[in-house]
């Protein structure tokens, strides 16, 4: 299925659940984050379901809104950055009562779901797939729609750090910051944080090991 019919199922859904994979990281919240930023401009009721808070979310816009369960009926899931049910933890259920089923995803398959897939394995993060769906099917994007785009392109690329990276993925990158993205910020918080490592000050007088 093509970006722009998987874009179609979405605009006729009543009501959507958006899920990820257990123990988030930085390209699954910024894909759910993106995904439900997108429904909520189609003013489609739509929630996004997590099984575990994650020690970054004050740092991400509007994650205080995500939920960690939900009891209500939907007409679609979407689920990104995992194509196993496995993945999904305690929400693993809630596969088995969606009427249909959407994945959005970036990791090599070995054995799919019986679902719509739209797996890209060249692609650097999930947030890249959902990205080409947004330029693919003439998507606004604003500030905070840039953010959790490039929030799942940084992690998942260890700050452009990892061979996954690509000229598609900077070019993407170069895109994103041209909505106000600040890359030095998000670095520290979200790569420096999120591995641990000794970062330096971004500050004249400092350089790479010498604080």
């Amino acid at each position: 299925m093509s970006l722009k019919q998987i874009y179609n199922e979405i605009i006729k859904a009543n009501n959507v659940l958006i899920l990820t994979h257990q123990n988030p990281d930085g390209d699954a919240i910024g894909s759910m984050m993106a995904m439900k930023t997108i429904i909520e401009k189609l003013d489609i009721p739509v929630d996004a379901v997590i099984t575990d808070k994650f020690n970054f979310i004050n740092k991400v816009p509007n994650a205080n809104k995500l939920l960690t369960e939900t009891n209500k009926t939907y007409d679609l899931m979407i689920i990104v950055d995992t194509y196993t049910k496995q993945r999904l933890g305690h929400l693993s259920n809630l596969y088995d009562d969606s009427k249909k089923v959407i994945v959005l995803d970036h990791h090599p398959v070995e054995k799919e779901i019986e679902n719509v897939n739209y797996i890209d394995s060249t692609a650097a993060s999930a947030t890249t797939v959902i990205y080409d769906l947004i330029k693919e099917n003439n998507i606004a994007i604003d500030y905070n729609l840039a953010f959790y785009l490039y929030l799942g392109l940084l992690t998942d690329t260890g700050g452009f750090a990892y061979k996954n990276i690509s000229i598609r993925a900077f070019n993407m990158a170069s895109d994103l910051l041209s909505y106000g993205i600040n890359h030095a910020k998000m670095y520290v918080d979200f790569v420096a944080f999120e591995y641990d490592i000794d970062y330096l000050y971004l500050k004249k007088g400092y350089s790479l090991g010498n604080k």
